[in-house]
């Protein structure tokens, strides 16, 4: 079995931090932008990704430089100071380059780990005659 995660025994015994920030991910509908974001108790970097199918990735692979120039894709907001009414993404540029590189390396683990699931589950399952007939009627399958 592969988890993904830490615990929070640490933090429940009062032995520190779990960790340094928390990541996430929102999109309405997968032709529209889908946003990740890192906060720490200072700071909310968000970046807005293009949807899965839509030409606006398409444009985005393609003039990649051109179009980041013009629409904006990255955010960084002070919380201690402004909430998240002002980006600081210019004024701070080292601070987002850092977020910005544990964003990628978020996304490429989980990337890695979805290829990996994917290539394991394969196979059929057997699931208990009580459990499909929930699944069933949740519509999860035929």
């Amino acid at each position: 079995m592969l988890i993904q995660g830490k615990g929070f025994l640490p933090l429940l015994k009062g032995q520190g931090r779990v960790n340094d920030f928390v990541f996430s991910e929102f999109q309405w509908d997968e032709h529209l932008p889908k946003f990740a974001a890192l906060r720490t108790l200072e700071y909310k970097y968000v970046e807005a990704r293009p949807g899965r199918f839509s030409f606006q990735r398409s444009i985005m692979q393609t003039l990649s430089p051109l179009v980041r120039s013009v629409i904006k894709q990255r955010y960084l907001f002070c919380l201690k100071e402004a909430g998240e009414n002002v980006n600081i993404i210019k004024q701070e540029k080292k601070v987002a380059k850092g977020f910005e590189s544990e964003m990628k390396a978020i996304l490429r683990r989980s990337a890695e780990m979805s290829q990996g699931l994917r290539k394991a589950r394969r196979g059929r399952v057997e699931v208990d005659k009580e459990v499909g007939k929930q699944l069933k009627a949740l519509g999860y399958f035929d």
